[in-house]
């Protein structure tokens, strides 16, 4: 099975830039402000989205394969998704 690196926000925001031809930045938003932009993006209560990222960035929760649990990694290159969903739009 072939193991793949996983895709930043960096690598995100670098394959938008060059798709559309025009620089693309990450902007971390402070936790401190998480729950006042999902509300604001009609999410009436964002306290277990929260707590998912919280998971996510802490590292307690995370994807692996491994105990009947199977991982699998596609060949589709970032720029290759990314165009396909841009057609889209």
């Amino acid at each position: 099975m072939r193991r793949s690196t996983p895709v930043t926000s960096n690598d995100l925001a670098s394959a938008f830039a060059t798709l559309l031809g025009r620089p693309v930045a990450v902007e971390a938003v402070p936790r401190s402000e998480w729950e006042g932009t999902f509300r604001m993006q009609s999410m009436t209560n964002p306290i277990p989205r929260m707590q998912t990222l919280d998971g996510f960035n802490e590292g307690w929760i995370r994807f692996e394969s491994g105990d009947g649990i199977e991982s699998v990694t596609g060949t589709t290159r970032l720029n290759t998704l990314l165009s396909g969903l841009l057609a889209r739009v």
